[in-house]
């Protein structure tokens, strides 16, 4: 990842690390979402297809670096954030009745 004309290269593991914190962070707010709130499965659906893609880049494209997979990765990345989004503006619309 060039920054200011530098390039950083984290080690592999830590990439992994912060994808398997996004990914557990990320369902946990959807449990609570889904199960506590609204019942609506299609914040959960675009979470995974976002996950599994950012995965499913770093697995098989590990060392390559090409205009595409930068695009892949902005598109699943964004389907992250657009889940969580959904998922909290859905959450915010019900009624809560339980305590947090």
């Amino acid at each position: 990842m060039p920054i200011f004309n530098m390039t950083f290269h984290p080690p592999e593991w830590i990439e992994y690390l912060l994808l398997g914190s996004t990914a557990f962070l990320g369902y946990y707010s959807m449990r609570h979402g889904f199960s506590l709130h609204h019942h609506l499965s299609y914040p959960v659906i675009l979470f995974t297809i976002g996950i599994f893609g950012a995965f499913g880049i770093h697995f098989l494209f590990h060392n390559e670096l090409n205009a595409w997979l930068i695009v892949g990765e902005i598109f699943f990345a964004s389907l992250i954030a657009i889940s969580q989004v959904i998922n909290y503006r859905l959450t915010n619309t019900h009624s809560c009745t339980t305590a947090h």
